[in-house]
């Protein structure tokens, strides 16, 4: 029993890290995607117009990819403690995000698909039902992760924040939303799960 306790500690361990790293690729990702939005509001006529359009598909949707691996490793940091207001926050915004990135994907792999487009394009009926899914999932988790302390408290106000980024997210608040990303990453492999020792074999007399 108590081998078996370690092993799904160790799991939930390399789940944290893996959560982190993704937290701070989605993190740069979204402070790319950010710029690239300010720098070009709309796209310029001809070949770099499409290209940019591509390119700002393609950064957006890895985003939204890496979000889903943070979320995750914020989920196996906190699942034991934070109650089902975090359970709930987290499959919401996993949902959420699975959706948008769905749909973000989706434009660029198919953009001439009408049934596609009306369900997953931007913004369409699918991918507004992944940003408020997503918006209601981080609202609920930031809530719990404040009131649970197994990370730092700011965590928590960061997810809730991320919701009014990502709304204003033409206006700068993808850059800012990464900046969260980014520091969320840092606090989940600054915070390493403690892993109780190997027991030692028992030697067998001779």
């Amino acid at each position: 029993e108590g081998e078996s306790e370690r092993s799904k500690i160790v799991k939930t361990a390399n789940l944290v890290r893996w959560g982190a790293l993704a937290a701070f690729a989605s993190g740069a990702l979204w402070i790319a995607g950010g710029i690239l939005h300010l720098a070009y509001p709309q796209d310029p006529p001809g070949t770099l117009g499409y290209f940019l359009n591509y390119l700002g598909t393609a950064v957006f949707s890895a985003a939204y990819l890496g979000m889903l691996g943070g979320l995750a490793g914020l989920h196996a940091r906190q699942m034991d403690s934070y109650g089902g207001l975090g359970r709930a926050g987290f499959l919401l915004a996993f949902v959420g995000a699975a959706l948008a990135f769905v749909g973000q994907a989706t434009s660029g792999v198919f953009p001439q698909n009408g049934t596609l487009g009306w369900l997953f394009s931007d913004p369409g009926f699918g991918f507004q039902a992944g940003v408020l899914l997503t918006s209601l999932g981080l609202l609920l988790m930031g809530i719990a992760t404040t009131r649970t302390g197994v990370l730092p408290r700011w965590c928590g106000f960061g997810l809730i924040a991320l919701v009014i980024f990502l709304t204003l997210g033409a206006y700068g608040g993808f850059v800012v939303a990464g900046l969260i990303w980014l520091a969320l990453g840092y606090a989940l492999g600054a915070e390493p799960q403690a892993i109780p020792p190997k027991r030692a074999t028992p030697a067998t007399p001779g």
